[in-house]
């Protein structure tokens, strides 16, 4: 019987081999359209590898072929500035979401030093663009700009390579991991360095072949970066976090206001639901039980998951009210200002709601026995090492609950770490020596030849197995159906109709479904 490692190996290749055979046939908008798919699926369902040469050069390839063409520029594009231009790249822009926000918080920490930052964002589609981010980009001069939904892929490339080239002394690509774009766009002379901002670190991503430098936020993502994408110019860039105001109110005051009771240890952790499902012997609503039973005192405030979820539903159950399931919260100022503890969540952290908690004076528990080193945070000054039992955890996390004078004591070391490394000249001086690292102008041939091994390691079987908790089976559907701009290339037109209807309708037309069956047969059964 296959593993699910290599059922998503077939799957990819399956998806690839198309890739290939639209480019040899010169149908290159099928090929980048199969390109798309192929990196949807490597990112995931884990398939062995981290990055792919061979259709990164694909890729290229196509981009070094594409004719200039007067596509759409900013207005005020032609404007001349004496100061360093960055150009932030990123596929879409969302109000929730970390990577968003990491880029606002980057331009933020500029504003003393007068330096220009505009956005692209290559594929917003219909999703609203977060006012938030608009303000920031504005207050350095600088331009949010939306490549226009109704642009085919190629237009799309040829404008973003325009506007690097027109706007910017740095382009910084935040793009999703599948995104093939940029490997269009900047395949091409005079073009300003290229550095990756490696936010999805623990995934396959494209981009490999094409950086000037990648920006790693933490060691563990960098050792993954150098291992097994192959990438030799590669820094640390913390996450940019920002200090909190200080405190309007008192850590009681902010209980009161959720209705909590004043005399508890309230225990707080955050992350999407997919974070928490239990893996093997790992689990974070098992392990919740737990600790509440041993501790009356105590309540846990979960944020982010779903409330219907059978493994909360039952933890919920035995605990009742000391088993707080917030759901999905806008605004969770109050919930960290209110908590005593952080609990990292697991068998998958929550990174920059996990350093947050740092800044708001809330110790944090790293996880018990990470199922992978990279799923987890990173250990700062006054944090415990990842406990090798369970036991050991619940140990650790009792004596935190019932000894106040030494949460306060670990709260300040591990602040003063996080602080260090995140927030003002530490993280400037960070950025500044990655800036001196990079070339003068974008490296235009494939950077990265080398051949990855083939021999997949047991951190990729215990990932791929990982990622089909969360991510299911239908992967490829899921690919064939995620961007209209890509699977117009690739799908019925009579799909397109039923599926127009259907939204119109506001139920599934009829014939639908069946169409969708029939695809999935000629589809492999994986």
């Amino acid at each position: 019987m296959q593993t699910i490692l290599e059922l998503n190996k077939n799957r990819f290749e399956w998806v690839h081999q198309r890739a290939v055979a639209a480019f040899e046939q010169s149908k290159h908008e099928q090929a980048v359209a199969w390109a798309y798919l192929a990196g949807f699926c490597a990112w995931r369902a884990h398939m062995g590898q981290f990055a792919h040469p061979g259709l990164e050069s694909l890729l290229h390839n196509i981009g070094t072929n594409l004719t200039p063409s007067n596509t759409f520029m900013p207005v005020n594009s032609a404007q001349t500035f004496s100061r360093r231009r960055w150009l932030h790249v990123l596929s879409s822009a969302f109000g929730i979401g970390g990577h968003t926000r990491l880029v606002q918080q980057w331009i933020k920490k500029d504003f003393g030093r007068k330096e220009c930052h505009s956005v692209l964002l290559t594929d917003q589609r219909n999703f609203s663009v977060p006012d938030w981010l608009t303000k920031t980009v504005v207050a350095t001069e600088g331009q949010l700009t939306v490549l226009p939904p109704g642009m085919d892929i190629f237009e799309r490339a040829r404008s973003m390579r325009n506007i690097a080239m027109s706007c910017a002394d740095i382009v910084v690509l935040h793009t999703n991991p599948n995104d093939p774009l940029p490997l269009l766009a900047f395949a091409a002379e005079n073009l300003p360095p290229i550095l990756l901002m490696n936010h999805a670190d623990h995934v396959f991503w494209y981009g490999a072949t094409l950086a000037d430098a990648v920006a790693d936020l933490r060691p563990s993502s960098q050792e993954v970066t150098l291992k097994r994408r192959l990438i030799k110019n590669t820094h640390i860039l913390p996450i940019p976090l920002e200090l909190p105001a200080a405190p309007s109110k008192s850590k009681l005051d902010a209980k009161r206001q959720l209705s909590l009771p004043e005399d508890s240890v309230m225990l707080l952790t955050i992350g999407s639901n997919y974070k928490y499902l239990p893996y093997r012997n790992l689990s974070f609503p098992a392990a919740a039980i737990e600790i509440l039973q041993q501790n009356p005192s105590a309540i846990l405030v979960v944020i982010g998951t779903e409330k219907k979820n059978k493994d909360w539903i039952n933890a919920s159950k035995c605990i009742g009210e000391r088993l707080v399931l917030a759901g999905r919260q806008e605004n969770i100022e109050n919930y960290y200002k209110a908590s005593d503890i952080y609990l990292e969540s697991f068998p998958l952290g929550s990174l920059t709601a996990t350093l947050d908690a740092v800044l708001y004076d809330t110790p944090v528990v790293r996880a018990p026995e990470l199922a992978l080193e990279i799923l987890g945070l990173d250990r700062y000054d006054g944090m415990n090492n990842n406990a090798s039992t369970i036991e050991e955890y619940y140990t650790y996390i009792n004596h935190l609950i019932n000894n106040s004078s030494n949460r306060l004591e670990v709260s300040q070391l591990q602040k003063q770490s996080v602080l260090s490394a995140h927030t003002g000249e530490g993280w400037r001086q960070q950025l500044d020596t990655l800036v001196s690292k990079l070339p003068t102008h974008h490296n235009t041939g494939i950077s990265n030849q080398l051949s990855f091994t083939t021999q997949p390691e047991n951190s990729d079987n215990i990932w791929a197995e990982l990622q089909r908790l969360h991510e299911g089976t239908k992967i490829l559907s899921r690919a064939y159906f995620d961007n209209p701009g890509y699977s117009k290339y690739l799908k019925p037109d009579l799909l397109d109709r039923l599926k127009a209807l259907s939204i119109s309708r506001g139920q599934y037309h009829p014939e639908f479904r069946t169409v969708m069956l029939k695809i999935n047969k000629r589809l492999p059964v994986i």
